[in-house]
């Protein structure tokens, strides 16, 4: 049971396709590929052929494809396991634009590999993430942050991104209407539309100045609001969805994440001290 081949897709049309791989052998194939695709291996080894070069690589290598190239590979040991990403063409050349770089039909990086912790960590973190249902902001912000990174620090040429400056008024902007409308689902693009910044600048600059991107600082008003109507005597089903959470799960999930406990317990605690005052 535990050597099954096993196949996990999911896919968004507005930023490309994620697999996850276990155990399947690879006969001798060739792909072209249409856009940047990125490849983690978590276990056993592999062979391609890239650009008339053979590589073998194992474990913690991260395979960089970029369009129009055609490689070939073979010889999954049938144990293997790894993860890929397939960035949607359209959304690579956004990301390209908004930091003010034209990679339309040329090659962004030198080098198929990349074996740099640097890298790999940051990709199977942005993989993970993208595996757990995030909200149209978030995804679109974890796309910038992670494929605007590898750019800027592996990009073949020196990338022209605005430095980051004095940006406290957008920020402001978009901190207010994150507090105001913390229900709605709220989108990347027109939350850069009232900073007046691109959505690649924005995220940068919101970071920097608030120290969490603009779709974290959302939920963390969502639970904060939450926790306000949980103390009211609102059942959590009730606090979740009129905070703007999915479900109850997805509100779970959260709340445990951030505050180390689940909402029920937190009732539980709001309960055994309802006899405490504080206005004694």
């Amino acid at each position: 049971m535990g050597n099954e081949p096993k196949l996990r897709v999911w896919r968004s049309e507005a930023i490309g396709e994620f697999h996850h791989v276990s155990n399947i052998a690879h006969p001798a194939s060739k792909f072209l590929h249409q856009s940047l695709a990125l490849c983690f291996i978590e276990q056993g080894a592999y062979n391609v052929r890239h650009c008339g070069v053979n590589y073998s690589v194992g474990k913690g290598a991260l395979l960089i494809a970029q369009s129009g190239d055609i490689t070939s590979d073979d010889d999954f040991d049938g144990k293997s396991k790894y993860r890929d990403f397939h960035c949607a063409p359209k959304a690579l050349e956004t990301i390209a634009e908004e930091m003010g770089d034209r990679f339309r039909g040329g090659r962004i990086f030198q080098s198929p590999f990349m074996c740099d912790d640097s890298l790999c960590r940051p990709f199977l973190r942005f993989h993970t993430k993208m595996d757990s249902k995030p909200s149209a902001m978030e995804s679109s912000s974890l796309l910038r942050e992670f494929v605007g990174e590898i750019i800027l620090r592996y990009g073949k040429g020196p990338a022209t991104t605005l430095k980051l400056g004095n940006e406290r008024g957008p920020v402001k902007r978009v901190r207010d209407c994150l507090e105001s409308r913390y229900a709605e689902n709220l989108t990347l693009e027109e939350l850069a539309r009232i900073a007046n910044l691109s959505p690649f600048h924005l995220i940068r600059v919101f970071r920097k100045e608030v120290g969490l991107p603009p779709h974290a600082y959302q939920t963390r008003v969502r639970l904060n609001r939450a926790k306000e109507l949980l103390a009211k005597g609102a059942p959590i089903g009730e606090a979740a969805l009129n905070t703007g959470f999915f479900d109850q799960s997805h509100f779970t999930n959260h709340f445990r994440k951030v505050f180390s406990f689940p909402p029920g317990v937190y009732l539980k605690g709001l309960t055994s001290s309802s006899n405490y005052s504080q206005d004694r």
